[in-house]
């Protein structure tokens, strides 16, 4: 079997579609395939009507030539069965909140040789009655460049399969004078731990502006003699507006009884004035 074959019969990806960090990457388990995007998160701001510019890199980090071919979709959350919000991928211009429609990049397909890397621009043209904040998800995916020839010395028929991991990036164009991120904290509760769980951190948040808000925070324990206990950073959401959510954060630690405050601070993020802050008093018995 060529190691081109491997590629397309590998069992198993390490598929990584991060949208908080810097790069997003796909690799076979053998390492013949490897591809990276990234910056995974773009910002444009620009007045009403106007045009930007950005680029992201794309990396082929493996042995083979990759073919990579590009998708643009509109973005908006859904709520699952637990009231949380999950990303969902639509058709540019499905969503009042897109700019999909209005991104060009100068290469939608090309290929990479092995162990280079390509920068990937685009255009970004809002139409001059637009407001607040737009966004799109721009994917980019990758295939071996070159079809496999069949592997049929034992005379047996063969079955390829192609995998296709999907890396992606968010864009986003800010108008710049219209944008109102606000939002409301609806609830915040908590669950004591315990010798089998963790202590809970609930929350819900509505997003009441007119752009996407990343809602990220941090917590801290106090006892007491407001000695500090523990810290650590809140999950984050991600809302587009209107979006209604909730979101939890386990602290695996555990506290002796007696009481305790918990201060949580969210930040309504990027570029956002409003922090609300929430104190807890904590019984633990």
């Amino acid at each position: 079997m060529t190691r081109l074959m491997k590629v397309f019969l590998a069992a198993f990806f390490l598929f990584s579609l991060n949208l908080l960090g810097e790069n997003a990457y796909a690799q076979s388990s053998d390492g013949a395939f490897s591809l990276a995007v990234g910056p995974t998160n773009v910002r444009l701001k620009g007045q009403t009507g106007e045009t930007r510019n950005a680029t992201v890199r794309i990396w082929n980090q493996g042995s083979i030539k990759v073919r990579v071919q590009s998708e643009l979709n509109d973005i908006q959350n859904i709520l699952d069965k637990d009231g949380k919000l999950e990303r969902q991928f639509l058709p540019p211009g499905t969503t009042d909140f897109s700019c999909a429609k209005w991104i060009i990049l100068d290469a939608p397909e090309f290929d990479l040789e092995p162990n280079s890397f390509k920068d990937v621009n685009f255009t970004v043209s809002l139409p001059a009655d637009q407001t607040g904040s737009r966004g799109a998800a721009l994917f980019f995916r990758g295939v071996p460049a070159e079809n496999p020839a069949a592997d049929d010395s034992d005379g047996k028929p063969k079955t390829s399969v192609q995998l296709q991991p999907r890396l992606g990036v968010l864009v986003f164009f800010d108008v710049e004078g219209t944008v109102n991120r606000q939002g409301e904290l609806k609830t915040l509760t908590w669950e004591p731990p315990a010798q089998d769980k963790p202590l809970i951190i609930r929350y819900a948040f509505e997003n009441q502006g007119n752009a996407d808000i990343l809602l990220t925070g941090n917590f801290l324990i106090m006892d007491s003699q407001q000695a500090l206990i523990a810290k650590g950073d809140l999950n984050p959401i991600r809302t587009f507006p209107g979006d209604h959510g909730v979101a939890e954060t386990a602290w695996p630690g555990l506290l002796e009884p007696g009481k305790y405050e918990l201060i949580v601070t969210f930040e309504l993020g990027p570029d956002a004035a409003q922090v609300i802050v929430k104190t807890i008093d904590l019984v633990i018995e």
